[in-house]
Order: structure tokens, then sequence, then C-alpha cells
């Protein structure tokens, strides 16, 4: 994000693709970056669904730390889901040029090799394969009709989980 205003607020949007270079590093695309990133800007990068990677402001970083802080592991399998996904994060610091190395981890879970496709998600990217994106990316007009629907505050609200039939 190239403005002036110091108060802008970071989106990620968009789509780009990038060669993954032999030090496995990606180039962040130039229009997720604010003018004000430093070499000591903090990201993180995190499992996500589909076979992607998300990745994560400082802040929300800070926000999900929070969460889960201060709601402990309801069980030991959460917990273990927990380290799971903590072996896959990596926090990331952009060089001057805009670039970062992915783990081989996070290559690894992701399916990446020598193309990754950046996706924006509003609030957070996403980083795709190229296969992975083109299995998972929604038609445009789904993509357009959920849009207007979280516009006009008509999206259906997750339906809760069926309770257990009590047994005799």
């Amino acid at each position: 994000m190239n403005s002036s205003d110091s108060n802008q607020e970071r989106a990620f949007l968009g789509m780009s693709t990038c060669a993954v270079d032999a030090q496995r590093r990606v180039v962040m695309p130039k229009t997720w970056r604010l003018h004000t990133d430093t070499e000591s800007t903090k990201f993180y990068l995190i499992p996500d669904g589909s076979s992607s990677i998300q990745i994560i402001t400082l802040e929300d970083y800070r926000l999900l730390s929070h969460q889960i802080r201060y709601t402990p592991p309801a069980s030991a399998e959460e917990a273990n889901l927990r380290s799971s996904i903590a072996i896959y994060s990596q926090e990331i610091q952009l060089d001057k040029q805009g670039r970062f190395a992915i783990s081989p981890e996070l290559m690894q879970y992701a399916g990446l090799s020598d193309k990754v496709v950046f996706v924006g998600a509003f609030i957070y990217g996403r980083i795709f394969s190229p296969e992975n994106w083109e299995r998972n990316q929604a038609p445009a007009q789904e993509s357009v009709d959920y849009m207007m629907q979280l516009r006009a505050g008509k999206l259906p609200s997750k339906p809760e989980p069926a309770s257990p039939t009590p047994t005799s």
C-alpha cells in the first residue's frame, strides 16, 4: 500500500503468482505492504485449511495468542492439536525486497514447490500452490453472492451440532 497516510490500514487484496527461489524465498505482493513496513515488521505464517498458509499481522497474532493463552485446552487431544499448529507456524520478517523464506514444514504442508499464489482475504493473506488454488477457488458468482449477503447482514449462522441422542 503506497499511501502517505501513516494511519493506513493493511488490506490483503488481489491475487498474484510468485516464483520460489532456491532458499525457499518468495516476495510478498507490494500492495500488501505498507510504506511504514521495515525489516523489523513481523508477520506470521500459520497452516490454513485447503492445504494453504495464512499470513497474519503481528496484531492478529497477538489476538490469536491471547485467545490461546486464556482458553485452556479442554483435553489432551486439543493440546496436541495446538502443538501441531505451533509446529507448523512461523514468524517472518521481510527483507528490503519484500522477500521472506517459508519453512520446509510449511512448504510440505501446503504442497509448495517452484511457484506460489498469493490470495488476498481482506484481513489476512493466503499462500497456495497453483494446483491447490485451482482446486479450492470459489466460482466468481458464488463469491459475489457471498459478499452481497455479508454486506446485507444476511449470512446464515452456522448450524448447531446435533446433540447426541440419549440411549435408553
